[in-house]
């Protein structure tokens, strides 16, 4: 039996409907085509080899809880299915027919375990050199993930677990109740709770002069290197968001350094933090 690693977009993944999906005839179609731009600009296509029978695991990016992971497994059932594919972005955006394989009994992978195959696990532990997609042929990892996924799990409890979690972590701190906190989001179409990532230390700093740096000296011209990590993001609804940028958090029972403080130590990022802040944590206040 094969086994394959398949990266996939937490976001552009509809779990609302992907189990009336799996109940079809096909079940979850995935491209074993994948179309790309070569160095004089012409599509390309490159095809996987994939055999009926084998398992699919899921690797995620952008998932609520801030995690790269792998998070579902499913089975191969059918190859050469057609089905229409974009590729690319922008100007570059294409679609294009492509050869997929049918995908069955997805079952999700240690929800509760955020760490156990996020990326630093994957290429550390259990020595993948990348997180593209590919054959895995690592013994260690494959007898870890068949015996750790959940066999009496579904698809619903993706959604389930990812809703139960803090719409806000701003409206947590402030103790909003449930009904406050749902006004101040929505349900996405694809069945999770709309949330917002803010950043602690904001992106326009990886644009700064030389100068900047120079100036405050606080922060290396490397931040570009950790500045989308987990430690450096906080998951906030979309009012609070907005609150954080433009608000008056004078008016409320804890200001805005307060609040994030308290978010920091929840989550033990300072741990993290103080390997790239070279002083204390109020001058790293002063630049949010």
């Amino acid at each position: 039996m094969k086994y394959y690693l398949i990266p996939a977009d937490f976001e552009l993944y509809d779990f609302k409907n992907i189990k009336k999906e799996t109940k079809g005839k096909d079940g979850l179609l995935w491209h074993s085509q994948s179309w790309h731009l070569d160095e004089n600009k012409n599509w390309k296509c490159t095809n996987y080899n994939y055999e009926v029978g084998g398992i699919v695991y899921f690797y995620y990016k952008n998932i609520p809880d801030l995690s790269k992971r792998i998070l579902l497994r499913g089975e191969i059932t059918a190859i050469d299915k057609e089905s229409e594919w974009y590729f690319g972005q922008g100007k570059n955006r294409i679609k294009k027919k492509c050869k997929c394989i049918a995908i069955n009994n997805l079952k999700p992978i240690l929800l509760d375990d955020v760490k156990k195959y996020n990326y630093d696990s994957l290429i550390n532990k259990f020595g993948l050199k990348t997180t593209y997609r590919q054959e895995i042929k690592n013994e260690k990892l494959v007898a870890s993930i068949e015996k750790d996924y959940s066999q009496n799990g579904n698809i619903e409890d993706v959604v389930k677990h990812f809703n139960k979690e803090a719409y806000c972590e701003c409206c947590e701190i402030l103790e909003r109740s449930t009904p406050e906190k749902e006004k101040r989001t929505f349900i996405k179409k694809n069945g999770i709770i709309y949330r917002e990532i803010h950043h602690l230390l904001m992106q326009n700093v990886t644009r700064k002069s030389d100068e900047w740096f120079t100036e405050n000296d606080f922060l290396d011209k490397n931040v570009s290197n950790w500045i989308d990590e987990d430690f450096n993001r906080i998951r906030l609804c979309p009012v609070c968001h907005r609150e954080f940028h433009y608000g008056d958090f004078e008016s409320k029972s804890k200001n805005k350094k307060q609040i994030i403080e308290e978010i920091m130590e929840k989550n033990h990022y300072e741990k993290n933090l103080k390997k790239y802040i070279k002083q204390d944590k109020k001058i790293y206040f002063q630049s949010i």
